[in-house]
């Protein structure tokens, strides 16, 4: 009887221990599938923002050294239009003085 008693105990433990295996991996597949995946394709989004950020921040960085060198092109050639301008009056200049132009 005591033998009896043993072996229901032990089959009690089985089915006891099978049904904790059976939760806990309901509680593993539950936590994979409502936290864990949506934790990665968060992580995923964010590494997709993160490096969409990262080009459209490049992009406005040359955009404004396009700008800039474009700016200074601009300046450049404004500067050279004066001193041209100023060599021609001193040109004139000159020359009404020296009586060519009256």
């Amino acid at each position: 009887e005591l033998e009896q008693e043993v072996s229901v105990v032990q089959q009690l433990n089985v089915f006891v221990e099978g049904i904790l295996d059976e939760l806990l991996m309901e509680d593993v597949t539950f936590l994979v599938r409502e936290v864990v995946e949506p934790l990665k394709a968060a992580d995923l989004a964010a590494d997709e923002l993160a490096d969409r950020q990262e080009e459209e921040q490049l992009a406005a960085k040359e955009k404004m050294e396009e700008y800039l060198a474009a700016k200074k092109a601009r300046e450049q050639k404004i500067e050279y239009q004066r001193t041209k301008l100023r060599v021609l009056r001193m040109e004139y200049d000159q020359r009404e003085r020296d009586g060519h132009i009256q």
